[in-house]
């Protein structure tokens, strides 16, 4: 069962890698497919949790206004350490 599951994740990012994209795309594609191997993202799904179970769209819609509340946090902190410097 797990090989085939492995197997099925192989053949979705074979897939992947085969499209044909714009200029534009195939960059982005291959920077996303980098990043996968470099943080060891072995999973199908583009966006999963931090422990690589896949997102439902339910819990989606929370993972994005989470991410947009961390950046915003560190927008706010970097401004705000800005202005300790000036001081």
């Amino acid at each position: 069962m797990e090989f085939m599951i492995k197997r099925d994740k192989v053949e979705l990012l074979n897939q992947v890698n085969q499209e044909k994209l714009m200029e534009e795309g195939r960059l982005l594609r291959e920077k996303y497919l980098e990043k996968k191997k470099v943080f060891h993202h072995s999973s199908a799904f583009a966006i999963t949790t931090p422990e690589g179970k896949r997102l439902t769209e339910e819990e989606f819609s929370d993972y994005l206004k989470g991410a947009k509340l961390t950046r915003l946090s560190m927008e706010f902190n970097a401004h705000y350490c800005r202005g300790l410097l000036e001081a």
